[in-house]
């Protein structure tokens, strides 16, 4: 996550939530997230999701993009992106497995007038 805040500095305002941003310890799971919906990703225009090998069964990750899908009047709707990462199983190819990926992100690439896109890291 870092080289890709790095190398997009200039376009980008980073939102992300890092580990020991919330004091997770003794909060409620709808607490954290709520925290992370208003305080982090309430003003976002894009939700990026860099896709490494297990980001699919990362904690929280279903559901920030699950909240960044979202049009409420604090927290409006932003677009989706996914980024197989280099060592993703799928990167470099022309397709990619659902299952290795988050299910939200996966759910809004199909269709005929899907919501988000995933591409792989511009290596």
């Amino acid at each position: 996550m870092r080289k890709f805040v790095t190398v997009m500095k200039d376009d980008i305002v980073d939102k992300s939530v890092e580990d020991g941003d919330i004091d997770d310890c003794n909060l409620k799971v709808e607490t954290i997230r709520q925290k992370i919906r208003d305080d982090f990703i309430a003003d976002a225009t894009v939700t990026v999701v860099l896709i490494g090998p297990c980001t699919w069964q990362r904690k929280h990750v279903d559901w920030e993009i699950g909240s960044s899908l979202r049009d409420t009047a604090k927290n409006p709707r932003c677009s989706l992106l996914g980024i197989l990462l280099p060592n993703h199983p799928d990167f470099g190819k022309r397709t990619y497995t659902p299952r290795l990926t988050p299910p939200r992100l996966a759910d809004n690439c199909r269709g005929d007038d899907p919501y988000a896109c995933i591409y792989n890291w511009p290596g």
